[in-house]
């Protein structure tokens, strides 16, 4: 059992910020130049879920359509509602799951078409 557990003080070059965790725990990154937390967010391997938290619904519109993660909650971090995809970008996660787009991914599109010479 791991407890709730919160970091402060996270810098981009340890490894709580670079990797996945599966747990109860919260890394917290502070920033000072939104070019440079978008760097550092999308120059990991991996891109699960992102976590945006601002007052401006414009900062959140402009950064959750600039961050490569697959979920992005904006004053969030784990409500997930069902028929949402679900599904990470990069080397997370297989494709999207819980969704239309799971189900499609078993699938695979043929168009045929055929033209008759007599047509009587």
């Amino acid at each position: 059992f791991v407890k709730p557990t919160l970091l402060v003080d996270v810098t981009s070059d340890m490894t709580i910020a670079r990797e996945e965790v599966f747990g109860p725990v919260l890394s917290i990154l502070q920033w000072d130049d939104e070019d440079e937390m978008i760097d550092i967010a999308n120059g990991l391997d991996v891109g699960l879920t992102a976590s945006i938290w601002t007052e401006s619904l414009d900062t959140a519109m402009r950064l959750t359509g600039k961050i490569q993660a697959g979920y992005v909650w904006v004053n969030d971090s784990s409500d997930h509602y069902l028929g949402a995809p679900f599904g990470g970008m990069k080397s997370s996660g297989q494709g999207r799951e819980e969704c239309l787009e799971e189900l499609l991914a078993y699938t695979e599109a043929k168009t045929v078409t055929i033209v008759q010479k007599n047509r009587s």
